[in-house]
């Protein structure tokens, strides 16, 4: 989040829109705190997001409607497996409008279900018409979190090392106390 954030401070918009194409939640968050500290305004911000989603969005439906067999290949790479299409398919056969908004909504799954979204051959402009709602709703709401709470990424930064630290003294004296114990059954043992 750290590198995102020295980057849109340097670049600005310029590289906000690639960093929209493949960054998604986490350039709207950290935009979100740049147009708190009045470095980058709102209606520019979501509309470069939006339109780099689409891109984004217009890619991955391509690999799937013209790709199948570059995905066959060396899908894996980016995590589609064939297994995976199999799946996003079946969800899709039936219910593709739902399917399209779980893959919007869904980060983990996401991926797989627009290049699905393209091998099932779904109307373009329809899909692309579900992402783009989806995309501002999300955008939205990521950038208002960035706006309240973008400046907490340092405490909680903070805050992570403190519980880090705690937790590796807490794992030393369990190791320590284990390895007496097996120290005394060894002992033990002997006599």
């Amino acid at each position: 989040m750290q590198d995102i954030l020295h980057l849109l401070q340097q670049y600005h918009y310029y590289i906000l829109f690639p960093l929209a194409i493949v960054g998604g939640a986490v350039v709207a968050i950290v935009s979100g705190f740049l147009i708190s500290l009045n470095q980058f305004s709102f209606l520019p911000v979501i509309s470069i997001i939006i339109l780099g989603d689409m891109i984004g969005d217009t890619i991955l439906y391509s690999i799937g409607r013209w790709g199948m067999v570059l995905l066959q290949r060396h899908g894996y790479r980016i995590g589609i497996t064939t297994d995976k299409l199999d799946k996003a398919s079946e969800l899709f056969g039936e219910h593709h409008r739902k399917a399209v908004y779980l893959s919007k909504i869904a980060m983990a799954i996401g991926i797989v279900g627009l290049v699905a979204a393209g091998c099932l051959r779904v109307n373009y402009w329809h899909y692309m018409r579900i992402c783009i709602t989806v995309t501002f709703i999300r955008s939205v709401i990521l950038i208002v979190i960035g706006y309240f709470f973008g400046s907490a990424y340092k405490e909680i930064e903070r805050m992570m090392n403190v519980y880090a630290a705690w937790f590796c003294v807490a794992l030393f004296a369990v190791i320590v106390w284990w390895a007496i114990q097996q120290f005394k059954k060894s002992k033990i043992s002997k006599n």
